[in-house]
């Protein structure tokens, strides 16, 4: 009897004396290499995190196309809600919006082709939705008044103040409509716009870019909306992609897209961008045509 009691003793001491087989497994559970079926929940967020494609596709719908993330707050405010409209290609067309570019400048005498002069706001005045400038510029070598009247919207803000210096770039001609193409510039600074239009059969007049006219590359796009009814046949609306210090984004007929970076913004105003679809059915109308607004702001 004693000599039963002493090897069971031995045996309960020998069973003490090694690694439990459930501790080791405990172990090695919480090791980051674990089997995906164990890290479905406790590993998703980490999975999510280190998957930057999947984090910027989501956060940049309806937003610039190029350009750093990390240094770089845009805005389109109607651009975003361009997912529902017809698509040709894969390419998304935005919808349309509320938007209005309208504006005209009027000269003393007839109308010119081309001025480049320099001027001096006189009154900055408001009778909202309309702005009206009064410049007294110098014009092959004689003081001239002229007007520049505008409506915009959204965001109608002024953009002069009396006693402003600018240079004033102005082109038109008139085939069997008028076209008319504005910018003005700093005088301290021809780099920079403050405010330019177009209304007319395309964006820039002839020998010139955008990025000359408007002081930033602007492309004009087509192809991404499916040609609808219009007066004299088919009409396809267009889009322009829209670069500042190296961010793009595209802003359709019909809406109102801007670019916030530092030092400042590039916005667009565009009422109106739309070609015929051949075979139009009018002679007397114009293949295209753009009714825009663009301002560029520094600072605050």
């Amino acid at each position: 009897m004693r000599s039963f009691c002493l090897i069971s003793l031995s045996l309960a001491l020998a069973a003490g004396c090694g690694p439990s087989p459930g501790t080791t497994s405990g172990t090695t559970s919480d090791d980051s290499s674990g089997s995906p079926s164990e890290s479905s929940g406790s590993e998703e967020p980490t999975t999510g995190m280190s998957d930057g494609t999947s984090t910027s596709a989501t956060d940049t719908t309806g937003a610039p196309t190029t350009g750093p993330a990390t240094t770089t707050t845009t805005t389109t405010t109607e651009t975003s809600a361009t997912d529902t409209d017809a698509t040709t290609g894969g390419a998304v067309c935005g919808a349309p919006d509320a938007v209005v570019a309208q504006w005209s400048i009027d000269f003393q005498g007839e109308r010119p082709e081309s001025v480049s002069a320099p001027c001096t706001v006189d009154t900055a005045t408001e009778s909202p939705p309309e702005r009206t400038i009064a410049f007294d510029c110098t014009i092959d070598g004689a003081a001239q008044e002229v007007h520049l009247a505008f409506t915009r919207a959204p965001f109608p803000a002024q953009v002069f103040f009396p006693g402003q210096e600018v240079q004033l770039e102005y082109r038109s001609e008139q085939p069997f409509w008028l076209n008319q193409w504005f910018s003005l510039r700093a005088a301290f600074d021809p780099t920079r716009m403050i405010l330019g239009g177009a209304s007319a059969d395309r964006l820039v007049p002839d020998g010139a870019t955008a990025e000359e006219f408007y002081a930033t590359p602007i492309a004009v796009e087509d192809g991404l909306c499916e040609p609808g009814d219009a007066q004299c046949g088919l009409s396809e609306r267009l889009a322009l992609a829209v670069t500042w210090l190296e961010v793009t984004i595209e802003v359709f007929d019909g809406q109102h897209g801007s670019l916030d970076n530092l030092p400042g913004s590039y916005r667009v105003w565009l009422e109106n961008a739309e070609r015929a679809v051949e075979p139009g059915m009018c002679d007397d109308n114009p293949p295209a045509w753009f009714q825009a607004l663009m301002e560029m702001h520094i600072g605050p």
